[in-house]
């Protein structure tokens, strides 16, 4: 888990299957000195992870990615970002499965974007 060590959340709600989060990012973290050490930026599969993670703890359930039919990476995030906002929006299936379409955004830009498949476990 990347929470409460690479990322604190300082603000989490969650209110018509939407589930909005503030996080701040530790910028003296070991994951920024290898990637990449003359420009930190936060890894995209960090970024995955923490949407995973976020929307873990706001629904209370462990999740795993089952599938992931978009992943945008549209701006680099650098460690020392000001705070990251994310939106999750997410709906269960039928069969117990969780869509989840996500954002994170630095100020008004959209750094992130992506849908996809969890299961419960």
């Amino acid at each position: 888990m990347l929470k409460d060590d690479l990322y604190i959340i300082k603000n989490i709600s969650s209110e018509k299957n939407i589930i909005e989060a503030i996080i701040e990012l530790n910028e003296e973290h070991e994951i920024f000195k290898g990637h990449f050490p003359d420009q930190p930026v936060l890894p995209g599969a960090c970024m995955l992870q923490m949407i995973k993670e976020i929307s873990a703890t706001s629904l209370n359930k462990k999740l795993q990615l089952i599938k992931a039919n978009e992943i945008k990476f549209l701006s680099m995030i650098q460690p020392a970002a000001e705070a990251l906002h994310f939106s999750i929006q997410y709906k269960f299936t039928e069969n117990a499965s969780l869509n989840i379409s996500a954002k994170i955004l630095l100020k008004d830009v959209v750094c992130c974007k992506m849908k996809g498949l969890f299961k419960a476990i």
